[in-house]
């Protein structure tokens, strides 16, 4: 949507930054998709199921056939050009698409992606898998497993679905759209989001995360919340003033270690810490925090 699209990846690539885009495909004509190639990229691509399943999950129909051309147009462009990272598949497994887990990832193996990723929704109760949806999960990750090691595109399963798939977490918590909640009944570790990165919006607002930005909800209730953990705009003070300010320090305080009881509704849909948990111990200077 950003007009000046490949002149902005020229320029990225001119100062030797890496690039990852993530996108649902449906824009990436041939001239973006050169000029990525060129860029030595690394592309995502979201797609929520096969043809009429995820044209209903995205809300527009055609949208699967206009992300496939956006796929073939970047796997052709790599082809002529230095492209060496990876084209990837983004499969975010709902309620309405465990049927398609084998088919997204026989669309990639086809049209030559290197590697299809599995997450498992969260935010979302609504679509959120339920006990027939575990099971078809299990039942098709089986299939896909053996299929995969026959075939050039690699599968990548996200934690948090895998720990789904073998019930280490709790339905129920994978249910109410919080599927890391369980965590929060043990003894919390700090949050690395707090000390490492920062997520910033179209408006120039900084959050700690996307979790806190509430990306998931569009609830109106949920703007206070959103604002809540706005820590400024780059568009009225530098970045550095607010990653140093006082609003940041305050939020890292509730962070250090997680203070269950005020941020489980977002910090139980976080992927990333669910991950950085299980290795923890391995990060001593997190220990020292």
């Amino acid at each position: 949507m950003q007009p000046d699209f490949v002149t902005l990846i020229r320029h990225l690539d001119d100062l030797e930054r890496k690039i990852t885009i993530f996108t649902n495909g449906t824009l990436m004509d041939r001239a973006k998709a050169e000029a990525l190639a060129a860029a030595n990229a690394i592309v995502f691509f979201s797609i929520d199921g096969v043809s009429e399943t995820n044209d209903k999950i995205r809300g527009v129909s055609g949208t699967f056939d206009k992300a496939i051309e956006g796929i073939r147009n970047l796997v052709n462009a790599r082809k002529e050009g230095r492209f060496k990272n990876w084209i990837i598949i983004n499969f975010t497994v709902q309620r309405n698409n465990v049927h398609d887990v084998v088919p997204i990832f026989n669309v990639a193996n086809k049209i030559g992606v290197d590697t299809v990723t599995y997450n498992l929704v969260h935010g979302k109760p609504d679509v959120s898998p339920d006990e027939d949806s575990l099971k078809t999960l299990k039942e098709n990750f089986q299939s896909l497993e053996k299929l995969a090691a026959s075939s050039k595109t690699r599968i990548f399963l996200g934690d948090v679905l895998r720990a789904f798939i073998e019930e280490n977490i709790p339905l129920d918590d994978v249910k109410t759209g919080l599927p890391t909640l369980s965590l929060f009944r043990d003894s919390p570790v700090p949050c690395i989001a707090a000390y490492t990165a920062s997520f910033i919006d179209s408006f120039g607002r900084v959050f700690p995360c996307c979790y806190c930005y509430l990306d998931n909800f569009s609830y109106s209730q949920f703007e206070k919340e959103r604002s809540r953990f706005c820590m400024g705009n780059i568009l009225e003070k530098s970045f550095s003033e607010i990653w140093y300010g006082e609003k940041y320090n305050k939020f890292r305080a509730t962070t250090d270690p997680v203070n269950a009881e005020d941020l489980y509704l977002f910090c139980g849909q976080c992927y990333d810490y669910f991950a950085f948990r299980k290795s923890y111990t391995s990060f001593p200077f997190f220990k020292k925090l």
